[in-house]
């Protein structure tokens, strides 16, 4: 009985080629994974300051924000704002420029919270 091993060895230079792709695009594979990762990162990164933003929001509304709280208090509960300047900041969803709500915090030159302002969306 005699054994055919041509579809072994075609077998067998299929694999080694498909190898010989993947070593050769491996970088490019790579940086699509880290590309990947970011943007995953990044879609967390939106959606805890959207949460902060609608807590903020609520927390207003329900009148849990209260005069006196410190800056590090209200950054560490409703994340980054979007813009600060000297004693002012703002919030709002982090990926809407125009239509919007928008958040303003007032803070003394202490960094204690003094008031708020609430512009609806345009």
């Amino acid at each position: 009985m005699k054994m055919n091993f041509k579809p072994f060895f075609a077998g067998l230079s299929v694999l080694a080629l498909c190898g010989c792709v993947y070593v050769g695009h491996y970088s490019q594979v790579m940086e699509l994974r880290e590309f990947d990762k970011a943007q995953t990162e990044l879609d967390r990164y939106v959606e805890q300051e959207e949460n902060g933003f609608y807590l903020l929001l609520e927390d207003i509304e329900y009148h849990r924000l209260a005069p006196g709280k410190t800056k590090k208090q209200v950054l560490s509960k409703y994340g980054d704002p979007v813009f600060c300047k000297q004693n002012s900041c703002l919030y709002r969803l982090p990926l809407e420029y125009f239509d919007t709500q928008k958040v303003y915090l007032e803070f003394d030159p202490d960094e204690r919270l003094l008031s708020w302002r609430v512009e609806p969306a345009d």
